[in-house]
């Protein structure tokens, strides 16, 4: 991840609506007991978030950094899933992660090789190649993925799809607006992310009871391991 990147991570630890969300979604999916990869945890912040009990987690970042202020908040760390000794897990999640590999199947097919049979993979990741932005390009986004894309990159991985939906369907306009007329650099301020967080995304949340299924700025994905 690039220095622009790590920025990005601190400017959102400001939507704490976001986040708490996020994790709410994310959470849903896994199951009580077990073992969990946090694939991609960034600086624990939307770690938190989702809520796990870190005895039962695995957070798997590459960069020192980060994995340096993961230990400080207790969870366990691993620089890749190979350096694991634990080899079958209960289920996975990656958050806003997917987007910044290059060579996302090699990873998603790597996930599942270290998942016991039927367990979920949850995924949250920027939707909509139309959006894609300069901000996109700052932070190091690779691609933002469309339903048929993230579809098939799960099931050429050896996935089966048990639930797909849009996430902030009103994301999709302010993300448009300001492709069109914001900041070329991509750089976003602490204003506008709390701006929206706190009085646009709530309205956001609402909307997406009734457009999950057709429009959002993100899609979360629940898939099963075959």
């Amino acid at each position: 991840m690039s220095s622009e990147g790590f920025e990005n991570l601190e400017l959102m630890g400001h939507a704490k609506n976001y986040l708490h969300h996020v994790g709410k979604l994310v959470a849903k999916y896994l199951p009580s007991k077990g073992t969990i990869i946090d694939f991609g945890s960034g600086d624990g912040v939307q770690t938190g978030f989702v809520g796990v009990n870190p005895d039962s987690l695995l957070c798997v970042e590459s960069n020192l950094r980060m994995r340096a202020k993961l230990q400080k908040l207790k969870y366990t760390t691993a620089s890749d899933l190979e350096s694991s000794a634990l080899k079958e897990f209960d289920a996975a999640y990656s958050i806003n992660c997917l987007e910044h590999i290059l060579d996302d199947r090699r990873v998603a097919k790597q996930i599942g090789s270290c998942l016991k049979h039927g367990s979920r993979f949850i995924i949250f990741v920027p939707a909509l190649p139309i959006l894609f932005s300069s901000m996109d390009q700052r932070v190091g986004h690779v691609r933002r993925y469309s339903r048929r894309s993230l579809k098939e990159l799960l099931e050429n991985s050896g996935y089966s799809i048990e639930k797909m939906k849009f996430v902030d369907s009103l994301g999709v306009l302010f993300t448009l607006l300001y492709k069109a007329i914001g900041n070329k650099s991509g750089e976003p301020s602490v204003w506008s992310i709390k701006t929206y967080d706190r009085i646009f995304f709530p309205f956001s949340r609402l909307l997406d009871l009734l457009l999950n299924q057709i429009i959002g700025k993100n899609l979360l994905v629940v898939a099963l391991k075959k």
